[in-house]
C-alpha cells in the first residue's frame, strides 16, 4: 500500500550479502548504470540497505564515480552525507576503481 501511494515500488535490486560486495561485479555496474540513466532522466531513486552505511555508501559513490567525479570526491561527498559509511577496504576499491 505504502509503495502505491507514493508510486515508489522496487526496480533493481543487488544483494551484497555476506560480504557487503556485489558477488557478481556485472550486474552491479549494469545497475548502478541504469540507477544513473533514471537519474539522468529526472526520475528520483532510493538506495537501501540493511544498515544504510557502507553498501547504501558504495553505490551511492559510484554514481558519483559514474557522473565524473574522482575517487576521493565521491567518497568525501558520501561521507559529508553520512558519517561513516564505506569504511570496507573492498568497497573503497570497487568505487576506486569504477
Amino acid at each position: 500500500m505504502r509503495g502505491r501511494a507514493t508510486g515508489v515500488r522496487p526496480r533493481l535490486r543487488r544483494d551484497a550479502e555476506p560480504t557487503h560486495i556485489p558477488d557478481d561485479l556485472e550486474g552491479y555496474r549494469a545497475c548502478v548504470r541504469s540507477l544513473a540513466d533514471r537519474i539522468r532522466a529526472g526520475k528520483f531513486v532510493v538506495i537501501a540497505c540493511r544498515g544504510g552505511i557502507d553498501r547504501t555508501g558504495m553505490t551511492a559513490a559510484c554514481l558519483l564515480r559514474e557522473a565524473g567525479l574522482e575517487f576521493e570526491d565521491a567518497i568525501a561527498r558520501v561521507q559529508a552525507a553520512r558519517p561513516h559509511t564505506i569504511t570496507l577496504p573492498d568497497q573503497q576499491a570497487i568505487v576506486r576503481d569504477w
